[in-house]
C-alpha cells in the first residue's frame, strides 16, 4: 500500500502565503506636489535659519567610522558669514594637531608637530582629506546652523509632500527634507548627506547634534560649549605660517586626517 500523503501540508499553504505578504516591504507613500507659495515659504524658513547664525564658536565632539574603523575626536570650530571658517583638530591633552582656515577662495592648514603647512585653492578637496567629507566653508556653516546645505532661492526649485515630510529639490538635484514644524530633518547633495534629530521643538536656535556621511565616512557631531553671534577675536581667521615650515601637497596630508586619529579616552 502506498503511504498516504501528510495531511498538514495543504493547510500550511495559505499561512505561508500570508507570512510572505506580511514580510513584504511597504510601498513608499506617493509624492504629492506642493504649491509654489508653500515652496516659497520653506525657502524663506531656510533663509531665516541661515541668517540667524552669523557667527559661531565652540567645541564639537566627533564620533564616527571611516576606512580604518571607529574614531573619536574634538574639533574647535569658528565661522563668520559669508565664508570665513576655522577648524582645529584638538589632541588628547589640549594641544592642536592641526589648524585650518578657509574662505571662499582658498584654505591654509598648519601642522605644528611637524611644522608642515598646506595652502590650496580647492577648499572642498582639502577639507575632504582632513575630515573625510568634501565640504566647502559655506557647506560646513549650513550643516552646523541647521539648514543642511546652502540652498539658493530659485523659481526652478520644486517641492512635494511625501508622508509627513515636505521636500525641496534644486535643479542640481540637491534635496532638503522638512518636518511639519519646518525644521530640516535631512539634506543630500552630490558630496555628502546630513541628518538631524529634533531640535527646534526643544526651543534651540541651532542643532546640538547632527550626522554627516558619504560613501566611506559617517560621523556624528555633538556641539559642546557653543556660542553664536558673539564677537570673535580679530585674529580668529589668521593663521601665521613659520618661515621654515615645509609646504605639503594635498596628497601628503592623509596621515593627519580626522578618521585616522586614534580613539581618545572619554
Amino acid at each position: 500500500m502506498s503511504p498516504r500523503a501528510p495531511r498538514f501540508i495543504v493547510p500550511l499553504v495559505p499561512f505561508i502565503a500570508w507570512a510572505a505578504c506580511a514580510r513584504s516591504p511597504r510601498a513608499p507613500e506617493p509624492a504629492t506636489p506642493i504649491e509654489a507659495r508653500e515652496v516659497s515659504s520653506l525657502l524663506d524658513d531656510l533663509r531665516r535659519q541661515y541668517e540667524s547664525v552669523q557667527r559661531y564658536q565652540g567645541l564639537v565632539r566627533v564620533r564616527g567610522r571611516g576606512p580604518e574603523g571607529a574614531f573619536e575626536a574634538r574639533l574647535g570650530v569658528w565661522f563668520e558669514r559669508p565664508d570665513r571658517l576655522r577648524v582645529e583638530l584638538l589632541g588628547a591633552f589640549g594641544g592642536t594637531r592641526w589648524s585650518a582656515v578657509a574662505s571662499g577662495e582658498e584654505i591654509t592648514a598648519y601642522f605644528p608637530g611637524k611644522r608642515h603647512y598646506l595652502r590650496e585653492p580647492d577648499v572642498a578637496d582639502v577639507v575632504g582629506r582632513l575630515l573625510g567629507i568634501r565640504l566647502r566653508a559655506e557647506e560646513m556653516m549650513a550643516a552646523l546652523s541647521g539648514t543642511g546645505l546652502p540652498f539658493e532661492s530659485s523659481a526652478e526649485v520644486q517641492g512635494h509632500r511625501q508622508g509627513a515630510l515636505r521636500v525641496l529639490t534644486a535643479p542640481s538635484k540637491a534635496t532638503i527634507h522638512f518636518d511639519d514644524g519646518s525644521q530640516v530633518t535631512s539634506a543630500r547633495c552630490d558630496s555628502y548627506r546630513v541628518s538631524y534629530p529634533s531640535w527646534k521643538s526643544r526651543g534651540r536656535l541651532f542643532p546640538d547634534e547632527l550626522q554627516l556621511e558619504n560613501e566611506s565616512v559617517r560621523v556624528r557631531l555633538e556641539a559642546e560649549e557653543v556660542d553664536v553671534n558673539v564677537a570673535l577675536d580679530p585674529d580668529t581667521f589668521l593663521l601665521p605660517i613659520p618661515p621654515d615650515a615645509v609646504r605639503l601637497r594635498p596628497a601628503e596630508v592623509g596621515s593627519e586626517s580626522l578618521f585616522v586619529v586614534a580613539k581618545e579616552p572619554s
